[in-house]
């Protein structure tokens, strides 16, 4: 969870623009911190409907769902990414063709 999100603030950073960088920051600190009490509150309910060991299998289908999904659009977004990351100088020009 920690190199995931490191990598997912540096990611952000580095594509957004400068104008626009705080109030990007400020919605991914929203999503990320701002919704946990929300995903416990719903796993509590689920907990006592469905029960826990139920709830727990439920939500690693729901990982598991979202990790395909993400890889099943990974090279469509390191393609978009690529050129962004080489007008900034941090990737060779090469790298971005590729």
């Amino acid at each position: 969870m920690m190199v995931q999100m490191a990598s997912g603030n540096t990611l952000l950073q580095t594509v957004v623009d400068d104008d626009k960088r705080g109030r990007v920051m400020s919605l991914y600190a929203l999503a990320f911190m701002g919704t946990a009490p929300l995903g416990g509150l719903m796993a509590g309910q689920l907990g006592d409907t469905l029960g826990v060991p139920d709830t727990i299998r439920l939500g690693g289908l729901v990982v598991m769902l979202g990790a395909v999904a993400f890889m099943a659009q990974a090279s469509a977004f390191s393609a978009m990414v690529r050129p962004m990351f080489a007008e900034k100088g941090l990737i060779s020009e090469t790298l971005a063709e590729e």
